[in-house]
């Protein structure tokens, strides 16, 4: 099963995180938007989270993109949101592939 999603981008951060505000995935990464680095530090998070690749494909120049995944959007969600001390998530996530 491959699902999209979309998310909102926050650079330069203070911290790398994920949180899910008012319904919405909201990524914050502390590298700029300058050169792809904000977009490779959203993906580089979101696999470490999820323990799956993650693709930008839309919105690579915008704070508001898509992303694709091979999990249903309800299960990235899951994975994607944990509590810090639960990580890493990757095993739970990845054994329901």
């Amino acid at each position: 099963m491959e699902d999209r999603l979309k998310i909102k981008v926050i650079p330069k951060a203070s911290r790398n995180r994920v949180l899910i505000k008012d319904g919405r995935v909201v990524v914050y990464v502390t590298a700029p938007p300058e050169k792809g680095k904000a977009n490779r530090e959203v993906l580089k998070l979101l696999k470490k989270l999820t323990g799956v690749r993650v693709e930008i494909v839309s919105g690579e120049k915008a704070r508001e993109k898509v992303i694709r995944f091979p999990l249903e959007k309800d299960e990235f969600i899951n994975c994607s949101s944990a509590p810090e001390k639960s990580l890493p998530v990757k095993s739970r996530c990845q054994s329901s592939i």
